[in-house]
């Protein structure tokens, strides 16, 4: 995703699509990178693919999947260097100044 294409004229709110077990993290995530831009996000979980809420533990790759989000959900929660940036965002310069 480029984040200058979400602030073309018009563009006043977008829907992310994911796997249910990435849906709170990529919450997340998202409203960290556009708070502030005036741009509303929704994130909705895919109805596809096996495993749900209710049985993941009963699908061997659903069960990695959701056991392996844990700690990038911790990770993203308490180091923003884990957290992902868009390619056109500003590096920092050296001294810290932007």
């Amino acid at each position: 995703m480029n984040k200058g294409l979400l602030g073309l004229p018009g563009v006043e709110s977008f829907l992310v699509v994911t796997s249910w077990y990435h849906s709170r993290r990529v919450r997340g995530i998202y409203a960290d990178i556009f708070d502030g831009t005036g741009l509303r996000f929704r994130v909705v979980a895919s109805m596809y693919g096996k495993g749900g809420p209710d049985d993941w533990w009963r699908y061997r790759y659903v069960t990695l999947n959701v056991l392996t989000e844990f700690p990038k959900l911790f990770l993203a929660l308490i180091d923003p260097v884990f957290k992902p940036s868009f390619q056109d965002d500003p590096e920092p310069a050296p001294d810290g100044s932007s």
